[in-house]
This record gives structure tokens, sequence and C-alpha cells, in this order.
């Protein structure tokens, strides 16, 4: 079915399968509509050998499915979900399922407990680090999925909730169907904030925090602004970490002080490592491949070279910087821009001061 090369060999095979001897294809539309709209009991087990979840609808706490007949291979989960509903099953056949009657069948699933968890600022060579960790087919990487951070978003779910979501959202998506052993998990630039709860949940996990020197984020973003950069109608920060409109500080300078705030509280509090974009495009290869603590390095050291010299974003083009972007309000900013820079030589230090620290109780025991 899912190399059906025309839409009359997928309406026979529909037509065998649902035991319906005159089905049209207009029927079959009309009928995988209908069955669309409902929420199914699935046996998750079995279901998800071939499909995964490729969003989260928080009008009625439920996920939408997408085939998982292909390994992830694109910069973004959800550029692989679409990327799954090219072929006739995946546009016709989307089940939906209620997310509390999957909770308790996560046990179902084999356990899954990432090897790298890579939080990040955006725009600081974390999609270019993942896209070539993915490169590797006993990796599998999930690049910043959205079904995670919008289900643990979504107020109907009590944060005492929020670690067996998360657990079944990631045996889910992280599932090995294509002969993978190792799991990435590149998060959305906004789950810093919940950067304890992964830790927490996935205590061996080997944890890293990319950043960049704030003034080239904010550039970039004053040339496309990701959607943490802006004040959305459907939010990604909640509580203490959700910027303030009326503080007359630039949104995107507070959502930039947010995240440095928020990783100097990783660093401080747990074991996670520091990697800067410098670091990250000068560094040899091997050097990386020890800071990401890579089990078997040997294709990510053999291709890091030139991958890294390829747009993060367009994998198959050649890496081109864009001229910087003029700042008209540089005077008003000049203030916000110091304090940045403040804080940012300050996650430096305290990732500086985290490494002594671990060093120093390594030569004591």
């Amino acid at each position: 079915m899912l190399n059906s090369a025309s839409i009359d060999t997928f309406v026979t095979l529909m037509s065998d399968y649902l035991d319906w001897p005159d089905l049209s294809f207009n029927s079959l539309v009309a009928f995988l509509n209908q069955q669309n709209q409902q929420q199914h009991d699935v046996q998750l087990e079995i279901f998800s050998r071939f499909w995964q979840p490729a969003s989260y609808q928080a009008l009625t706490q439920s996920f939408i499915w997408a085939p998982a007949f292909a390994a992830l291979s694109q910069p973004f989960y959800i550029d692989d979900m679409q990327k799954a509903r090219q072929n006739l099953l995946g546009q016709l056949i989307r089940p939906c399922t209620k997310v509390s009657d999957l909770v308790n069948q996560r046990f179902s699933l084999p356990e899954l407990n990432p090897d790298l968890v890579i939080f990040h600022w955006s725009r600081c060579g974390s999609t270019l680090l993942s896209g070539a960790l993915a490169k590797d087919p006993d990796v599998k990487v999930v690049s910043e999925s959205m079904l995670i951070s919008q289900m643990l978003m979504d107020p109907h779910w009590h944060a005492s909730e929020h670690q067996e979501l998360l657990d079944l959202a990631l045996r889910l998506q992280g599932r090995f169907r294509h002969g993978e052993h190792q799991l990435v998990v590149k998060c959305n630039a906004w789950d810093l904030q919940d950067w304890r709860l992964w830790a927490r949940s996935y205590p061996a996990a080997n944890i890293i925090c990319l950043g960049r020197d704030p003034a080239k984020i904010f550039s970039s973003h004053q040339r496309l602004s990701g959607m943490h950069m802006v004040p959305l109608p459907v939010p990604v920060w909640r509580g203490e970490y959700k910027p303030d409109l009326q503080s007359g500080i630039c949104w995107q300078v507070q959502v930039l002080q947010t995240l440095m705030q928020q990783s100097s509280q990783l660093l401080a509090e747990s074991t996670a490592c520091w990697l800067d974009y410098q670091q990250l495009v000068e560094l040899e290869a091997e050097q990386l491949a020890v800071i990401l603590r890579l089990s078997s390095p040997e294709f990510f050291v053999r291709n890091w070279s030139l991958h890294k010299q390829m747009d993060a974003k367009q994998p198959e083009s050649f890496f081109s910087p864009e001229p910087a972007k003029h700042d008209a309000n540089s005077g008003e900013m000049a203030d916000a821009r110091i304090r940045l820079q403040q804080l940012y030589q300050y996650v430096r230090l305290v990732a500086n001061k985290a490494v002594a620290d671990r060093t120093m109780t390594s030569d004591l025991s």
C-alpha cells in the first residue's frame, strides 16, 4: 500500500482490506475523512511499529499519526512528517488517538534513554551538529519535536504528569524502527525552560548546551525570526519564563536573556557541558566526539569536516553567510546589548567553573 503508484491501485488495495467490492475513490475519501475525525483505540506496541506521532492537538489532547516506513532524514522532525505524508497512505489516512489512552500503554514499548540531549539558544549550530549525527545510520535524531513542546505547554496537563508524557512521546518518536541503536534529541530553544524535567527523566543522558555570541544570534533573528522570538497567539513560554511585552525591553532581547539565565542554571546544577558556536566550528572532529561522548565516533569523525561546510537547513548546499544587517535602532539597543554580552560572559564563566569543579571532584576520587 505504501508504494501504491496510482489511485486505482490504492483503491483496489483498500477495497480488499475493507471487504468493500464496489468501493470508489470518492467513497474511500469520504470514509477515510470520517475515520480521521474519530479517536481510535490501538494496541500501541504493534501500531507504533509502523506509525509515528506526527503532531499534537491541544483541543482534544490527541496525537495525529503518520507512516513510519522511512528513517528520519530531514533537518527537523516536522519536515520528516511532511515527507511521510507525500504518499497516498499518508495523505488519506491520519489516525487520531487520545493521549490519555496511551500513557499506561507506554510500558509495552521498548524503554528509551537518549544518549545525547542538545539544548541551544537557536542560530548557534545545533542543526548543523544534529544533522552531522543523523547521517550515521546507527543514530536516530529527533530534531525539535513540536509535539513534545506543545504537549508540555498544554495547560490541560498538570506538571506532575509531564514526566510520563515525555516518556510516552519519546518512546514513540524515538523508537528504533530502521536499525538504529543510538538516540539523539535536539530540543527546541524554548525547551530550556524544561531542562530539569529532561535531566530528571534521563539522568544518564549526556546533555549539551549550545550557545553563541548574542549579537550574532540577534542579527540572525533580525533577518528571519524564529517562532520563539516573536509574541505569538499560541505562546511557547509560560509562567516565570514568559517575556513581558509591557517591560519596555525588546521581546527578542528578553528571550535571549531568558535562554542565557536558564543555561546558567542548567550548567551550574547539572552535569551538562557547554559548547560555544566557535568551538563547534573550530574544534577537530575527534575533540568534538569526546565532548559528545559518542560511543562509536568513527562515522562522525570521518564526515564532520565536510558536513560543517554545508548549509544546516539545506544540507545539499554549501553554507554562505549572509551579510550583517544594519540595526537602525542600535542607539536604543546599546544598553540591552551590553547586558546581553555581560550575561553571555557569565554563562561561560559558570560553564568553566562547572568543568573545574567536576575535574577537582574526579581528581579527589
